[in-house]
């Protein structure tokens, strides 16, 4: 702040000018502190898209890895000769936990924790709109089995994936974690006074946390983020001042635990189908990862422009979340073929005016700098339904194809 008004630096000349004055002051001090508190509330015990998040997240894994351990926890997992289911169902929207299961993880935490981190009341939850409430929340069926307990009696993947919900589950019912805030004003300057601030808190109270912390980071390092003690009027030396540019980023492309809860947000899917449908856009080829983030291959981009030319209704975000909403009328009474009718004529006739279209649609060919082994001409990289490969330019004399990504291992007798 300038003079107590917030300012707008545009160019490196207006920022080399304030730089200039503001290195010629020697009277920073401590112009004004601000104490607070504030709470950092529990999450819900998981549902399946939120598992999908935290667990995809936290151990860098796909969802349909996420999805294959969970169920083998829900299945049953052998633990000194038995067969033993440790999770309830794995499919679920709701966050609704039984009465029984309330008991027994506030009598856990009780004893594990102390009564300070108990609530007087159980933590209830609300599920959002639209949801099917046939199953509780994902937790563990019984707190005896603990993560540590289990510990060489379960595969790796499956034990890191029991303990994240069984550590989610337990936080669920525990109190807030309790942070002291603290936003200090620093001010320096002779006819002209500057102000810059900074803002810290230090934690009082795990809460929570004590028993898990979220993907979003709830206390992983708070010492980063705490500020020394100060007092008004202290006064302070200024070591250095470090400009910096920054520009507005485009959004980034999709992780996989990020396009679940956009899905999930926009109403697109059941729970039980988000890693389906990641797994089956990268099967066919509409998709690709690059590091950990979702890319849409050429094929991809061009199925979705002749969906979007043809089919603009089904394409549009709401189109599943409207279609659950003519499902429940059904479930209250509606005629299922009134919805039929509505729907079925108009779609017909999109798809007979879309196969009337000529229009060859194929990915771009690019050329490449590599040569034809056989006959010397330039090879094109072409995208067939299996992803790109090699072709050459002489076809159909030549024949002669490559496959895109280098093989894994060549056969030390053919080459192949």
């Amino acid at each position: 702040h300038v003079n107590g008004e917030k300012i707008k630096l545009t160019n490196k000349e207006q920022v080399d000018g304030l730089l200039k004055k503001i290195r010629a002051v020697d009277n920073w001090h401590i112009d004004a502190i601000k104490k607070g508190n504030q709470l950092s509330y529990p999450k819900p015990p998981f549902i399946t898209s939120t598992l999908q998040q935290d667990a995809s997240h936290k151990f860098g894994i796909s969802t349909s890895f996420v999805m294959s351990t969970a169920q083998k926890l829900y299945e049953g997992v052998e633990i000194e000769g038995e067969l033993t289911a440790l999770v309830t169902y794995i499919r679920t929207d709701s966050v609704r936990v039984s009465g029984e299961a309330l008991n027994e993880v506030r009598d856990y935490i009780s004893r594990q924790y102390g009564n300070e981190y108990l609530p007087t009341k159980p933590n209830f939850y609300k599920s959002s709109k639209n949801i099917q409430d046939a199953h509780e929340a994902i937790r563990p069926i019984s707190l005896k089995y603990t993560p540590a307990s289990l510990e060489g009696k379960l595969d790796k993947n499956l034990l890191r994936m029991y303990k994240l919900i069984y550590d989610r589950f337990v936080s669920s019912q525990m109190k807030p974690a309790e942070y002291d805030t603290l936003n200090v004003t620093i001010e320096g300057g002779y006819d002209d006074k500057f102000g810059f601030r900074m803002q810290g808190r230090t934690m009082t109270f795990k809460g929570y946390t004590a028993a898990y912390i979220s993907r979003n980071g709830d206390s992983e390092d708070e010492e980063e983020n705490s500020l020394p003690s100060y007092k008004k009027g202290e006064q302070l030396i200024a070591e250095r001042f470090v400009p910096e540019q920054k520009f507005t980023q485009p959004p980034s492309r999709f992780t996989e635990s990020a396009l679940v809860k956009a899905m999930e947000e926009n109403g697109i899917g059941r729970p039980s189908t988000y890693a389906t449908v990641i797994q089956t856009l990268n099967k066919r080829y509409y998709t690709e990862k690059e590091k950990k983030f979702i890319k849409p291959t050429e094929t991809g981009i061009l199925v979705c422009e002749v969906m979007m030319k043809f089919f603009p209704e089904i394409m549009d975000f709401n189109f599943t979340a409207n279609m659950e909403d003519d499902l429940d009328s059904i479930d209250e009474g509606r005629k299922w073929q009134d919805i039929l009718n509505d729907f079925y004529p108009a779609f017909n006739k999109k798809i007979q005016e879309a196969m009337k279209d000529r229009t060859k649609y194929k990915p771009a060919v690019e050329e490449s700098d590599k040569k034809c082994a056989k006959c010397g001409k330039v090879m094109l990289i072409r995208t067939g339904r299996y992803g790109k490969f090699y072709a050459c330019s002489g076809y159909p004399e030549c024949k002669n194809i490559l496959p895109f990504d280098e093989p894994v291992a060549v056969c030390p007798k053919c080459g192949g």
